[in-house]
């Protein structure tokens, strides 16, 4: 059985793990470095600083992955269209990381994913132009297989969904998928197995200052409504498109440092697209480039890349939502429609990019990363893409050693597996049950740890009837994942959420019991919370209405 090659046994990191993380920090609120946000950056710099031997404390307003981390299209690539930009170094840099976790940090869940580019009568590009760019994409990358060209014919019996009549032919190349929330809580949980304080629902208010310079910050847990002083030799502020926000509560912070963009996914049920590959194209709208993604039985279409405010809880709308229906335009076939029936759930999130005055079109702006020293000694990451985070961190970590002496070792983070990293054979998953697959290619390793909890007759109820989830794994994300909060389970510990929205509500009242006799809420708390989750349904299911 390939998950009985588990051998390590996890610590658990529960509500009671947090209790005890805030009371050490409330006697002894002194640390190296503090992170501010909980993100797939700020996870990262947590866990490296902590394997280099750091005093780590992680503070997140929110949960892990709670905003961006958890709304990205989950793809881990080079980033193909960058080279138009002539990024050759972001992309070389993207495929190496590619490489890294796909075959060391993170095999469980970054996974080799086929994208077929049709080139299309009207496609802005030609086909010795697509073919030249993906040949430089191979030699950047030289570990997957090399793109290769295939014809029409070909192309019918691979995806026959398409619009044949405006192809002319199309070249099928290879990246990554992965669990963007999951990638995040990985870093998390190996950040707190090398000794870092991980808290989410903790928001920093103000920083402490003494002469001017930083020295630690005042934070509130929002679960209890106290505050606590936590005293830090350096304080990096990692939260992605707040990172302004953040710095806005220095005297120092003037001008914007980010020109934040959203970008919008729906989510189309199982049986509308049953795709072999990923689909690259060009929007009818506006010839931007553009995704279908197989993604668990269901597809995954967009993204946008719109300029905007950036919001708490950002949610696609009407607007969004109709973009990327009419981005679909002639590339399908006469016999495949899709339209708002077809669409289970819709997600937004935003892009934390540099502002470059001089670049007027929102996807043109660079997914470079920049470190900024603010004078009072806050440091801000801002920038680059969920590919190279591990990157990101390592230039956060190396930058505050030098800057602020905090001593430390050398990075090691691209030799040390995340927690449920395991290499397993492709060819055995095949003869795995749907759980027993969804089990080790979602947790790896940890997925015997979920089982434990899937025992028994209530631990092994099927949750839902066409999903591989079961009763026991809503305890398992409570008591090893600290999930605090419905949302926590049903959009990032699990994504029961973007599969059926509708079916959390009808299991929110149990979840909701379940959490309440674990985190001792009162039964006003729970109602309360339950509440939270239906308003927040409500909202994020607003587009359809807008149709």
């Amino acid at each position: 059985m390939v998950l009985g090659q588990s051998h390590e046994v996890m610590m658990g990191f529960s509500y009671s793990t947090r209790e005890k993380m805030l009371e050490e920090l409330r006697e002894s609120g002194i640390v190296d470095l503090l992170v501010i946000g909980g993100g797939i950056t700020g996870a990262g710099i947590a866990r490296d600083a902590a394997l280099r031997g750091l005093k780590v404390c992680l503070l997140e307003k929110g949960d892990f992955a709670s905003a961006t981390s958890s709304r990205s299209s989950k793809l881990v690539h080079g980033g193909l269209r960058y080279l138009e930009h002539r990024q050759f170094g972001l992309v070389r840099e993207a495929l190496q990381e590619r490489q890294l976790l796909m075959q060391r940090l993170a095999p469980h869940m970054v996974h080799p994913l086929p994208f077929l580019i049709p080139v299309w009568k009207d496609s802005p590009h030609s086909g010795r132009w697509i073919g030249l760019g993906l040949g430089v994409y191979d030699f950047l990358s030289a570990y997957l297989k090399p793109h290769r060209r295939v014809n029409r014919r070909q192309v019918a019996r691979l995806v026959p969904q398409l619009n044949f009549a405006n192809i002319q032919s199309a070249f099928l190349y290879y990246d990554c998928q992965t669990n963007d929330a999951r990638l995040t809580l990985e870093n998390v949980l190996s950040a707190y197995q090398a000794g870092a304080k991980t808290l989410n629902y903790v928001q920093v208010e103000q920083f402490l200052l003494r002469k001017g310079r930083i020295r630690g910050v005042v934070a509130c847990d929002l679960l209890s409504d106290s505050h606590l002083e936590i005293q830090a030799r350096a304080v990096v502020n990692a939260t992605g498109p707040f990172a302004d926000s953040v710095a806005s509560l220095l005297k120092s912070h003037r001008a914007s440092l980010l020109r934040p963009t959203k970008g919008v996914h729906i989510v189309l049920r199982p049986q509308v697209l049953s795709l072999p590959c990923a689909i690259t194209y060009f929007s009818a709208v506006d010839r931007r480039v553009m995704f279908l993604i197989p993604w668990q039985n269901f597809t995954l279409c967009g993204t946008t890349d719109t300029d905007g405010e950036v919001e708490e809880n950002g949610f696609a709308s009407g607007e969004d939502v109709r973009y990327i229906l009419d981005s679909f335009e002639g590339i399908l076939g006469k016999n495949v429609s899709i339209s708002p029936r077809d669409i289970v759930s819709a997600y937004a999130g935003w892009r934390s990019l540099i502002a470059h005055p001089s670049v007027k079109r929102e996807s043109d702006v660079p997914r470079t990363h920049k470190i900024i020293l603010h004078p009072e000694g806050l440091i801000t990451v801002a920038g680059g893409k969920l590919t190279t985070y591990r990157r990101m961190a390592k230039s956060v970590v190396d930058f505050a050693l030098k800057t602020f002496r905090l001593g430390g070792s050398r990075c090691w983070t691209h030799r040390q597996p995340l927690p449920g990293a395991m290499k397993f054979s492709r060819r055995a998953i095949s003869t795995l049950s749907e759980r027993d697959r969804h089990l080790l290619l979602t947790y790896g390793r940890r997925g015997e740890l979920v089982k434990r909890y899937s025992c028994g007759e209530e631990g092994q109820e099927v949750l839902h009837p066409s999903l591989p989830y079961r009763w026991g794994d809503m305890e398992y994300f409570i008591q090893e994942e600290l999930a605090l909060k419905l949302q926590d389970i049903f959009l990032r510990r699990s994504h029961l959420f973007l599969q059926d929205p509708l079916f959390t509500l009808a299991i929110a009242e149990r979840v909701a019991t379940l959490l309440q006799k674990r985190l001792g809420w009162s039964e006003v708390v729970k109602r309360r919370e339950i509440e939270n989750y239906q308003k927040y349904v409500e909202d994020a299911l607003k587009w359809k209405k807008a149709l």
